[in-house]
């Protein structure tokens, strides 16, 4: 019977550099994140589980962050522990949060935004039109044009 280790060590495809990523090769979850269980019972992200084997114990509500931002990656020393708010603030420092079209529910595109903003700044439409003619609330246009959603679109 195999140790978890000899197990885990099995599933990397190691880089042809010294700094490279350890690529997980074995089952992901839909996210990208390597799966493994412990146990049948208990499936867990490939990179808690390398962490634990090689840097140690991970405290209760403590994240496994990435220093490289690619989840399937495992190699030890590109793992942080961080508590959640810090995994959030690393996300966000590094443009890897959703936002615009890359947010699931998102109903307007770019060009949508521009064409909100360039009627608005005309006077073509207001508040009440631009909604009914993009199929959103008022109160969405009202953060376009005043620039409070979507900053990252000019």
């Amino acid at each position: 019977m195999q140790t978890i280790k000899e197990r885990f060590l099995q599933k990397i495809q190691y880089p042809h550099n010294s700094k490279g990523c350890w690529e997980w090769c074995g089952c992901r979850f839909s996210t990208g994140y390597g799966r493994m269980a412990r146990t049948k019972k208990t499936p867990t992200t490939a990179h808690r589980i390398a962490f634990e084997l090689f840097v140690g114990r991970i405290p209760k509500g403590m994240c496994v962050c990435h220093r490289c931002d690619h989840p399937w990656c495992v190699r030890p020393d590109h793992l942080f522990l961080g508590t959640p708010a810090d995994n959030m603030l690393d996300r966000n420092q590094k443009g890897r949060q959703a936002r615009g079209e890359r947010c699931g529910k998102a109903r307007l595109r770019a060009h949508d935004v521009i064409e909100i903003r360039r009627a608005w700044n005309a006077k073509e439409n207001n508040q009440k039109q631009l909604s009914r003619k993009f199929g959103v609330y008022p109160q969405t246009v009202w953060f376009i044009v005043h620039n409070k959603t979507w900053r990252h679109v000019v």
